[in-house]
């Protein structure tokens, strides 16, 4: 569940300008100079080029080193190091099984450059609901001074974010929001997209069994990985892309592997004939997943574009829907 932020900016106002480290704590500025490899507390850590304090519960669990001349954030629990640019929308901690949330601000500056940088990376207590949700979300804004110079809210498709959007209004003054607050919910395009294809390929799943079963046969264990390998190379066929079988619950890992294998269809028929363990697919399936390819590839393409960070994707939608419609109908 991500949750972006388009915002408004008056008149003669000046955009801001933290930089993407900085909102996320790259930085942090103890009360004396330390040397290298030493760590600090982090309770409320200070931003370079910043009067902000980080008063996050996220830092709770975090302490802070300097690294190569650079400070990184130490997880108390795991112990691996986390640099600051890196940032993330909503997961849950392996370890602790504790939800985050990510919030991004995404605005336009006085030259028509496109700016986004992260607003606020909180622990978003259970249970994640509409209420709790909407309140993270609020008091981020409020934070930021950004209540009355929101435009949208860009949210994943789920009954919870849409009950939220229902709820934060509320919390709005709804006259400084533009056309009275009617556009503020943006459902995100590249999760609707992910839904079709998910829902679409549920029907076609036993099509391409065959296939996900053979990238499983040779890809299970490095000795039949390299029989594979070495198969290819005796047969020309320049072993560019490695075989790899998909995650079902994520399509696209699901048209990389359908790529991959269409690639060495020769090889998996030559093998065939080697290895009595080894069913090959049919005439049939290869077809069939060819046509699945295909198609997905289409999606991925579409998705790929929409997900875009340094441009502007909200003008995209339309045109490239409708090309997936005609490509889809050939």
């Amino acid at each position: 569940m991500a949750s972006f932020i388009l915002l408004s900016a008056p008149e003669n106002s000046v955009a801001p300008t933290a930089d993407v480290s900085d909102v996320a704590g790259a930085a942090v500025v103890a009360s004396s100079t330390p040397q290298e490899g030493t760590s600090t507390a982090v309770e409320q850590p200070k931003l370079t080029g910043s009067r902000r304090k980080r008063t996050s519960d996220v830092w709770d669990d975090f302490k802070t080193e300097l690294i190569n001349g650079k400070w990184q954030a130490i997880c108390n629990w795991c112990h691996k190091s986390y640099a600051g640019e890196s940032t993330s929308d909503l997961w849950t901690a392996g370890h602790q099984k504790r939800g985050y949330m990510a919030v991004t601000g995404h605005y336009v500056d006085a030259s028509w450059n496109l700016k986004s940088f992260l607003m606020r990376f909180v622990y978003v207590p259970c249970p994640h609901n509409a209420e709790v949700i909407c309140e993270a979300l609020h008091a981020c804004l409020v934070e930021w001074h950004l209540e009355k110079k929101i435009s949208t809210v860009t949210l994943d498709n789920c009954t919870s974010n849409d009950k939220a959007m229902e709820i934060l209004p509320d919390k709005l003054d709804t006259s400084s929001l533009m056309l009275q607050g009617s556009l503020l919910h943006m459902r995100c395009a590249a999760h609707i997209l992910n839904l079709i294809v998910k829902d679409g390929l549920d029907v076609m799943e036993k099509g391409i069994e065959r296939v996900r079963d053979s990238v499983a046969f040779w890809s299970t264990t490095p000795k039949r990985h390299e029989k594979f390998e070495k198969m290819a190379r005796l047969l020309n066929n320049e072993y560019t892309c490695r075989l790899a079988l998909d995650c079902k619950t994520r399509w696209n890992s699901t048209y990389i592997m359908l790529k991959g294998a269409l690639q060495y269809k020769d090889v998996f028929e030559r093998l065939s004939i080697r290895e009595k363990k080894f069913t090959c697919p049919t005439g049939e399936d290869w077809v069939f997943a060819k046509e699945v390819c295909a198609r997905l590839k289409v999606f991925f393409d579409v998705t790929e574009l929409l997900s875009g960070t340094s441009y502007v994707t909200a003008s995209l939608f339309f045109p490239q829907i409708c090309g997936i419609r005609l490509a889809i109908r050939k």
